[in-house]
C-alpha cells in the first residue's frame, strides 16, 4: 500500500527542536523567526533567565532538522512532541473570508481519544475549529471588543453577517453542482430552483451548499463566473457555504474557487452567501470543507466540538458509500468514526443514499441536483429541507437538464413519452404513468442493441421499427444513441462475461468499474494473484480519485451539425461572391470546365469551394491546420480579403460563422442563437467554435470532409497514430494523465528507496565500527576478568600465610593489635557504607528543587519576554495619544478654542476662515446662516472625532499601563520566588556538603589508625613482611575489580548502542522494503495504466466495433470477395490483415502492401465510412453534410457502380429504416470527380453542379433542380 508522505511546512512562530546529528537528547530549543526557501529557516534560540539580557542567537536549519515543541501552559515548560504534526497556522492570510476570523479555540490537552480503540488517534493534532456561535453571542453581549482583535471593522461584518444568518429557522441543502460551461443552463436552472423552494417555505428559509459548486479546478470561465453571479443577485435569501474538492486550489483547502461569490448578493444590509473555508460550528452544527488528510479527518470528527454538536455538515468520501450505482467505496473515513446520534449530511458522491451503520450515525448523501452523466442515468435527484434542529423535514424531488436513461430492448424504446415543455420538479405519479417512460427534449437515451440483431438484413422488421422510433425521437429533440453489444467478444471480454454476467457494457463503465474489470480480466488470465489483485485495485482507485476519477467525462452533449450553406468571396480561384447550399441536395456530382489554356478539369477550384466549409468552420483546408491556424493559399490573387460565411444548425440551433484573412491578420466572428459569441482573438474564437460546436479539422476529416489523400490515412496510420483516431470513440485522456501521475509517484518512491539505500549504507557503516569497538571492549572485559581472579588468587594467599605465622605467635601485644585492627577496618567500612547513604539522600533531595527551580527559570523568561511586549504596547500608545495631544492643540489654535474644560456650550465659529483666512458672513447676510451653520457644523465634528480619538488613545495608554503593571507584579512575585528556591538551594547543598566532608574527615582519621596499627604489627612480625604483601594484594585486587567494572561499563554501553543502532537499521530496511513495495506497485500500475494495460483494454470494444463496420461497408464496396481484420495484440499493437477470395471461394491472407489499388482504395473506403459512422452513432458528431474528393481513384467500373450504390445507401439512411447506416444523417452528399468518371455515373446523381474557370476567374453553375 502506498503511504502518503508529508513533510512538515513550519511557519514564523512555532516553537521547535532543534535535532543534532547525534541525536544528543539536550538538542536546543527555538522558534521560528523566518521562512528562507528551499526548505531552510531562521531559527532563534529560546533564552532563558540567566541569558535573556544577551542577544538572541539566531541559526540557519534546515527543516527536517526541526521537531515541533509544544509548551505546557500550566508548568511553563517546552515539551516535546511525540512526532512531528501536519497542522500549520496560515497567520499571513489577508483574505477577508470568514474563515480569517478565529473565535473560541479550545486546544485539547489531553490526547483526542481512539474510536476504534486501538491508539490510531492517540497523537494527533487538536484541529482548529471556529464556533461562531459563541462570536455571536459575545458581540450581541457586546463583549466582541476583545474576540475580533486589530481589525473590528471586518470582523464586525462577519459577526453581523453570521447573526442575522442564524435567526433562520428552515434550511433548504444542495450540493455538487459541477458548474462549467457545458452545464452552465442547467446549473442556472438548478439555482432559480432552489431559490425558489426557500421562498416558498412558510417559515424563513435559507440555503446550505455543500461543495463542489465549480467542476474545473483551478481556473474559473468568466463567462460561467459572470452568469452566476447575474443569477444569484436576484437571491433574496442567505445562503451557508463550504468548498469541496473540486472548489479546492491548495492542498490545505483555503484557497478556493467559492471566494469570488462571497459578495455575490445581499440579504437586507449584510452579504448574502456565508463561505466556511475552515470546520466551523454555526448553529449548533460543525460545518466541515473537504479536508484530504484523512488524520486531520479523524481529528475533527473526534474533537470535542464535533461531540457537542447536534448535526453535521461536510464533503468527503465515507468507506460504504455508492460512488455509483456500481461502485463501492473502500478508502475514506470509516463510519465508525462519526459520533453517535448525529445528522450528517455529506456532498461528494451524487448518487441521493444513506450510509447506515449500527455503531454511528446515519450519514446521508444528498446527491447532485441533476444527472451529470450517464453513469447517474435514472437517479431521482432531490432538493432536502431541514428545520431548526437539523432533523430533514421533507425531500423535494427535481427534475432539471438533461436526463439520461439506459435501454435494452425495442419495446422500452416504444414506450418513451416526450414532454416538450420542461418541468422542474415531478413527481413519481407522473414518472410512472401509463407504465411509460417520461423524457423531455434534450434528454438522452443510451439504447443497448445486440450485434446479431443490429446486423441483420436490411429489410428486417425490427430494424424499420427501431430506425423509424429513433428518427422520431431525435425528430422531437432528444438524443439518441445505439450502443452495440453481444456477437463478437475479445478473449479479454470472453472470459470476463463468463464471471460477470451482469457487468454493464464496457462502453458505459466508469473509470473505477473499467480498472475493476480489467483487474479481474487480469487474475482470470493468471496474469497476476488475487493478492496484488487487491493492492492495485485500492491504489489504483486511489489515483483515480486524486486526479478527479469522477470528471464529468460523458456530460459532452451528442452533436447534431447541419450545414445549410456556405458563401465565398475572394477565397481561392473565386473572386467574386459564390453561394453554394449544402442542405437536403441529395447526391450531387461537383465538376470542373477549364476553358483557359490547361487542363480540361484541373485547377478550376472545385475542392476549394468543396473545403471552403472545413476552412469557414477550423481554419483548415486539410487535416492537418498549420500552428498559427492560417492557410497561406486561400485569398485570391485579385483579391485582398478571402472571406467565407458558414451557416447551419448544430442541435437546432442557428449559428453563422464567418472567417475572414488579409496578407497580414485574419478575422474571425461567430453567432450562435442570435448572440455573438466573438471574442477577442481568432484563436479564443476559433476555442468557443470548438467548444459549442464540438467540431475541430481532425474529426470533421473524419466525419463530413474527406480530402484527396484523408481516405487512406485510417488504413496507412501508424498504430499509434491509429489509436490516437480510436480516442474520439475512446476517451482516453484521462487514462493517460493517471499513467502520468502513477509513474510520477514510482520515481518518488525509487527517490525515496535510494535515499534509504543511502541512510542504510551509513547506517550499517556505523554498525560495522560499533561491532568492531564492542568486539575491543568485551575482550578488555574478559582480560580484566582474568586479572582480578589473579589478584584474588595471590591475596587469598597471603591471607593464608598471615594466618598461619598469627597461629604461631603467642605474644597477646599481637592479639591485641589485630583486634584493633579488625575494629578500626570495620568501622572504616561503617564510614564508607554511610557516605554512601548519605549522597544518596542528598541526591533524593536535592533533585525535586533543581527541577522547580528549573521550571520556574523558564517561566521568568516568558514573563519577561510578555513585559518586553506591554513596555512596547506602552510605547506605541504613548505615541498615539501624543499625536492625538497635538492634534486637539492644533485645533484649539485653528478654531481658537481652549478645550482643557471639554467643549464650550456655546461653541461658535471664529470670525475667519481657518482654511483661507476670509471673514465669514454674518448670519444676517444673504447665504451667512448657511455658511456659519456648515463652518460651525465642520467645526464640531473635527472637535468630536479629534476628542474620540484623544479618548481612545488614552484608554488603550491606561490599559497598556495596567497590563505592564500586572505582569511586573507576578515577574516580580516569580523572581522573588526564584530567589527563594535558589536560596533554599544553596542551603541545603552546603548543610550536606558539610554533612559529607564530616564522614571523609572521620574515614581519614580512621584509616590514618588503621594505618598505624598495622605498622606496629608489621614491627611485631619483622621476620615477615606477610603484613605488607597482604596489603598490596589487597590494593592490587581493588584496582583490578575497578578496572574491569570500568570495562564491563564500556561494554554494556557499546552493545547498546550497537543494539539500537540494529533495531534502527531493521526499521529503515522495513521502511525500504515498504517503499520498494510502493514502488513495485505504482511502476505496475503505471504499466497497467497505459497504452500496453488498461487502454488497449479499452480499446478492444472500439476495435471490434471499427472492423464488424468496416467489414459491412467492405462486403457492399467488394461483392463480398475482401475482409479486412482489426484486432489487438497481446500487448498492444494493432493488427490490419488483409484476405482476399480466391477461385476456390477461399479466403486467403495478403499483405496490405500487396492489394491492388482498387482492393486498396476499397478497404479504405470501407474503413473510413466505419469509423464516421462510429463517431456518429457513440454521440461525438453527426454531420448533414459529407463531402468526397477524387474517391473512386483506383476503382473498377463495378467498384465505381457499387461505390454510387453506397453512398446513395447512406443518404437514403436518414428517410428510410434500411439497415448498416444508423450512425449517418447525411442530407447532402457531395462527391468531386474527374470527367471520365463523371460521365460514367451522370445519371446516378441527384445534381450536377460546375465550376467553371474562365479568364482566370472561377463561377458556380448550380444545377437549379438539386439546389430547391
Amino acid at each position: 500500500m502506498v503511504k502518503a508522505k508529508t513533510t512538515k511546512k513550519w511557519e514564523v512562530g512555532d516553537l521547535v527542536n532543534i535535532l543534532s546529528k547525534t541525536d544528543d537528547v539536550s538538542a536546543q530549543k527555538g522558534e521560528i523567526i523566518a521562512i528562507r526557501g528551499g526548505g531552510w529557516y531562521s531559527v532563534g534560540l529560546l533564552q532563558t533567565a540567566e541569558n535573556c539580557d544577551v542577544d538572541q542567537e539566531i541559526i540557519k536549519c534546515r527543516g527536517t532538522q526541526l521537531q515541533q515543541l509544544a509548551f505546557d501552559i500550566n508548568d511553563g515548560k517546552a515539551v516535546e512532541s511525540d512526532k512531528k504534526t501536519s497542522t500549520s497556522k496560515n497567520n499571513n492570510d489577508t483574505s477577508k473570508n470568514a474563515s480569517n476570523l478565529q473565535i473560541e479555540i479550545t486546544p485539547h490537552s489531553s490526547a483526542i481519544p481512539d474510536a476504534n480503540g486501538d491508539g490510531e488517534l492517540s497523537h494527533l493534532p487538536s484541529p482548529t475549529i471556529y464556533d461562531f456561535d459563541a462570536g455571536v453571542l459575545q458581540f450581541q453581549e457586546g463583549s466582541s471588543r476583545d474576540l475580533i482583535g486589530n481589525n473590528p471593522v471586518l470582523d464586525e461584518r462577519i459577526l453581523r453577517q453570521v447573526a442575522h444568518h442564524a435567526t433562520y429557522e428552515r434550511w433548504v441543502v444542495f450540493t455538487d453542482l459541477h458548474c462549467s460551461p457545458a452545464t452552465l443552463d442547467t446549473c442556472l436552472e438548478v439555482l432559480d430552483v432552489v431559490h425558489d423552494t426557500a421562498m416558498q417555505q412558510k417559515e424563513k428559509c435559507g440555503v446550505l451548499f455543500l461543495g463542489d459548486f465549480w467542476h474545473h479546478r483551478g481556473t474559473l470561465r468568466v463567462d460561467c463566473l459572470n452568469a452566476i453571479l447575474g443569477a444569484l443577485r436576484s437571491w433574496k435569501v442567505p445562503m451557508v457555504m463550504i468548498p469541496g474538492n473540486h472548489d479546492q486550489v491548495t492542498l490545505g483547502g483555503q484557497n478556493h474557487g467559492l471566494t469570488p461569490l462571497e459578495n455575490a448578493y445581499r440579504v437586507g444590509d449584510v452579504p448574502g452567501p456565508l463561505v466556511l473555508s475552515h470546520p466551523t460550528r454555526f448553529r449548533n452544527a460543525l460545518f466541515v470543507p473537504h479536508v484530504r488528510d484523512i488524520n486531520a479527518m479523524k481529528a475533527i470528527l473526534s474533537s470535542r466540538e464535533c461531540q457537542d454538536s447536534s448535526a453535521l455538515f461536510l464533503h468527503a468520501e465515507v468507506k460504504g458509500a455508492l460512488m455509483n450505482d456500481m461502485v463501492v467505496s473502500t478508502q475514506g473515513i470509516s463510519p465508525s468514526m462519526f459520533p453517535m446520534h448525529k445528522h450528517v449530511y455529506s456532498g461528494h458522491f451524487h448518487n441521493p443514499h444513506s450510509v447506515k451503520s449500527s455503531l454511528c450515525s446515519t450519514i446521508e448523501y444528498v446527491g447532485s441536483p441533476y444527472q451529470i452523466s450517464l453513469a447517474e442515468a435514472h437517479q431521482e435527484k432531490q432538493l432536502v429541507v431541514l428545520n431548526e434542529k437539523w432533523e430533514c423535514q421533507k425531500r423535494i424531488p427535481i427534475s432539471v437538464g438533461r436526463r439520461h436513461f439506459k435501454i435494452s430492448s425495442l419495446e422500452e424504446l416504444e414506450q418513451i413519452h416526450v414532454e416538450l415543455e420542461k418541468v422542474s420538479t415531478v413527481t413519481a405519479e407522473e414518472v410512472e404513468r401509463d407504465g411509460s417512460t417520461d423524457v423531455r427534449r434534450g434528454d438522452r437515451i443510451v439504447m443497448s442493441v445486440p450485434k446479431k440483431e443490429h446486423r441483420r438484413l436490411e429489410n428486417s422488421e425490427y430494424h424499420t421499427t427501431l430506425a423509424s422510433s429513433v428518427r422520431t425521437l431525435r425528430d422531437k429533440g432528444l438524443v439518441v444513441e445505439l450502443r452495440e453489444v453481444g456477437e463478437k467478444i475479445s478473449p479479454w471480454s470472453r472470459k470476463l462475461a463468463n464471471d460477470v454476467s451482469d457487468s454493464p457494457e464496457f462502453d458505459e463503465m466508469t473509470p473505477e468499474s473499467s480498472w475493476r474489470a480489467y483487474l479481474k480480466d487480469e487474475t482470470v488470465r493468471s496474469a497476476i494473484s488475487d493478492s496484488d489483485c487487491d493492492t492495485l485495485l485500492r491504489v489504483g482507485l486511489g489515483i483515480l480519485q486524486e486526479i478527479d476519477s469522477d470528471s464529468t467525462q460523458s456530460i459532452a452533449m451528442q452533436r447534431n451539425l447541419k450545414l445549410t450553406s456556405v458563401t465565398i468571396t475572394g477565397f481561392g480561384p473565386f473572386e467574386d461572391t459564390v453561394e453554394y447550399p449544402l442542405d437536403d441536395r441529395g447526391l450531387v456530382l461537383l465538376r470542373g470546365s477549364n476553358k483557359d489554356y490547361g487542363p480540361d478539369s484541373n485547377g478550376t477550384g472545385k475542392s476549394s469551394l468543396a473545403m471552403a466549409t472545413l476552412w469557414g468552420l477550423t481554419g483548415s483546408l486539410d487535416a492537418r491546420p498549420s500552428a498559427d491556424m492560417k492557410v497561406a493559399d486561400v485569398i485570391n490573387d485579385n483579391s485582398k480579403t478571402a472571406k467565407v460565411t458558414v451557416e447551419g444548425f448544430i442541435n437546432n440551433s442557428p449559428f453563422v460563422i464567418i472567417r475572414s484573412k488579409t496578407a497580414s491578420k485574419g478575422d474571425l466572428r461567430f453567432e450562435l442563437n442570435d448572440v455573438d459569441l466573438t471574442t477577442q482573438s481568432v484563436k479564443e474564437t476559433q476555442s468557443t467554435i470548438e467548444e459549442k460546436l464540438g467540431v475541430d479539422a481532425h474529426i470533421l476529416s473524419r466525419v463530413a470532409f474527406y480530402g484527396q489523400h484523408g481516405m487512406n490515412d485510417l488504413l496507412e496510420a501508424t498504430d499509434s497514430k491509429l489509436k490516437d483516431e480510436l480516442s474520439l470513440l475512446v476517451p482516453l485522456d484521462l487514462w493517460q494523465q493517471a499513467t502520468s501521475t502513477a509513474r510520477a509517484k514510482a520515481r518518488y518512491a525509487r527517490k525515496r528507496v535510494d535515499e534509504m539505500e543511502g541512510m542504510i549504507k551509513l547506517r550499517k557503516s556505523d554498525i560495522n565500527g560499533l561491532s568492531s569497538r564492542v568486539a575491543g571492549a568485551e575482550r578488555a572485559r574478559d582480560l580484566k576478568q582474568t586479572r582480578v581472579l589473579e589478584a584474588e588468587a595471590i591475596f587469598n594467599q597471603e591471607l593464608t600465610k598471615i594466618q598461619e605465622l598469627l597461629d604461631r605467635s603467642a605474644d597477646s601485644k599481637l592479639e591485641k593489635l589485630q583486634t584493633e585492627l579488625e575494629s578500626i577496618s570495620s568501622e572504616i567500612k561503617r564510614l564508607s557504607d554511610l557516605y554512601d547513604s548519605t549522597l544518596a539522600d542528598k541526591e533524593a533531595q536535592l533533585k525535586p528543587l533543581e527541577d522547580e527551580l528549573f521550571g520556574v527559570r523558564g517561566i521568568v523568561t516568558t514573563m519577561i519576554r510578555e513585559k518586553n511586549r506591554f513596555e512596547m504596547d506602552v510605547r506605541s500608545n504613548k505615541i498615539l495619544l501624543d499625536s492625538a495631544t497635538v492634534h486637539i492643540n492644533q485645533i484649539q489654535e485653528r478654531w481658537s478654542l481652549c478645550l482643557s474644560d471639554g467643549i464650550p456650550l456655546d461653541l461658535k465659529p471664529p470670525e475667519f476662515c481657518p482654511t483661507c483666512n476670509q471673514p465669514l458672513q454674518a448670519e444676517g447676510s444673504e447665504g451667512g446662516s448657511e455658511g456659519l451653520e456648515s463652518v460651525q457644523k465642520a467645526m464640531e465634528n473635527e472637535i468630536n472625532e479629534a476628542r474620540i480619538s484623544f479618548k481612545k488613545a488614552e484608554v488603550a495608554l491606561e490599559e497598556s499601563h495596567r497590563k505592564m503593571a500586572e505582569c511586573s507584579k507576578d515577574l516580580e512575585l516569580k523572581e522573588e520566588l526564584l530567589d527563594d528556591l535558589q536560596l533554599n538551594h544553596e542551603e541545603l547543598l552546603s548543610r550536606w556538603v558539610t554533612k559529607l566532608n564530616n564522614i571523609q574527615d572521620g574515614m581519614k582519621e580512621k584509616r590514618n589508625t588503621q594505618h598505624e596499627i598495622s605498622s606496629q604489627i608489621s614491627m611485631v612480625v619483622k621476620e615477615s613482611q606477610l603484613i605488607s604483601q597482604k596489603e598490596a594484594a589487597k590494593v592490587r585486587l581493588d584496582s583490578e575489580k575497578l578496572n574491569f567494572a570500568h570495562a564491563n561499563q564500556t561494554y554494556e554501553t557499546l552493545s547498546r548502542e550497537l543494539a539500537n543502532a540494529i533495531d534502527f537499521l531493521e526499521d529503515l530496511n522495513s521502511q525500504k522494503d515498504e517503499e520498494e513495495n510502493d514502488q513495485r506497485i505504482l511502476s505496475s500500475i503505471g504499466e497497467r495504466f497505459s497504452q500496453r494495460g488498461v487502454q488497449t483494454f479499452i480499446l478492444q470494444n472500439a476495435v471490434n466495433s471499427l472492423q464488424n463496420t468496416a467489414q459491412f461497408y467492405l462486403d457492399y464496396l467488394s461483392d463480398g470477395s475482401q475482409r479486412l481484420e482489426l484486432s489487438l495484440e497481446a500487448g498492444d499493437k494493432i493488427l490490419r490483415n488483409a484476405f482476399v477470395r480466391g477461385a476456390d471461394g477461399e479466403f486467403r491472407q495478403r499483405p496490405l502492401s500487396t492489394l491492388s489499388g482498387g482492393q486498396w482504395r476499397r478497404c479504405s473506403l470501407a474503413l473510413s465510412f466505419a469509423f464516421a459512422e462510429l463517431v456518429a452513432a457513440k454521440g461525438r458528431l453527426r454531420s448533414s453534410l459529407l463531402v468526397l474528393d477524387e474517391p473512386l481513384t483506383h476503382l473498377d467500373r463495378s467498384g465505381r457502380t457499387k461505390f454510387g450504390k453506397l453512398v446513395r445507401e447512406i443518404l437514403g439512411a436518414k428517410q428510410k429504416s434500411e439497415k448498416g447506416t444508423s450512425g449517418f444523417e447525411i442530407s447532402t452528399a457531395i462527391v468531386i470527380l474527374q470527367d471520365l468518371s463523371a460521365e460514367e455515373l451522370e445519371e446516378a446523381f441527384d445534381g450536377i453542379d460546375t465550376v467553371v474557370r474562365n479568364h482566370g476567374k472561377s463561377i458556380l453553375k448550380l444545377d437549379e433542380m438539386s439546389s430547391n
